[in-house]
């Protein structure tokens, strides 16, 4: 299936930007921008990927893809891969971009999840009374 930028590129030309700047700009990869060159639809997880990249939440070394000290894939398409069939780590990514981004607090639950009620400390412990 094609993908139509052509109003993205006239957006380009009409503010004089060129593809390299889009790529700087937006944080996206060379790959992305050569998909989106061929008209071919870039997925939520290549952009994903690229966000990441770019915070250094992922880290790249060669073609190898790492999060801390755990390697993930060689290859964006194989991370790719891998981010759409776990989702755990997609969201925990998706997490971390979006408190990168300040889109959510740092330390966010993902919706839907409630955490148990805090241990309540003893008064006396605390120095308090009633």
């Amino acid at each position: 299936m094609s993908i139509n930028y052509d109003k993205l590129w006239k957006l380009l030309i009409d503010k004089k930007m060129n593809r390299t700047a889009l790529k700087e700009s937006a944080g996206i990869s060379f790959n992305v921008l050569a998909k989106m060159g061929k008209g071919e639809a870039v997925s939520m997880e290549s952009m994903l990927l690229s966000a990441a990249v770019d915070m250094n939440i992922i880290q790249k070394s060669g073609s190898w893809y790492s999060m801390g000290e755990t390697r993930l894939a060689q290859g964006e398409a194989n991370v790719r891969a891998m981010l759409e069939t776990n989702a755990e780590l997609r969201e925990n990514i998706e997490r971390q971009v979006k408190a990168g981004l300040g889109l959510v607090e740092a330390d966010a639950k993902p919706e839907g999840r409630t955490d148990p009620a805090p241990k309540s400390k003893s008064k006396a412990k605390a120095g308090e009374t009633e």
